[in-house]
């Protein structure tokens, strides 16, 4: 019973590590990525006491991306 227990941990760790690597290549006639890189300053929405909330893009076409900046302890971090 312990052999099979440990023979069956040890494929599934295995077919766990071989599903981690990719194992393709991206496509020679693949599509490029033609958008526009946003330059423009990040607008301060709301600051809290361990982060502050940022917005990004143009909201004249309504694409706008949050933009989150936390700092302190992990725990400080979940809580802003």
């Amino acid at each position: 019973m312990k052999l099979v227990t440990i023979l069956v941990l040890i494929f599934s760790l295995l077919q766990e590590s071989y599903q981690t690597h990719c194992n393709s290549h991206p496509l020679p006639a693949g599509n490029s990525n033609s958008a526009p890189i946003w330059d423009d300053e990040p607008v301060l929405i709301k600051t809290v006491k361990n982060g502050k909330l940022y917005q990004v893009g143009n909201k004249a076409y309504n694409n706008t991306i949050d933009l989150l900046h936390v700092y302190g302890t992990m725990y400080e971090m979940g809580e802003a």
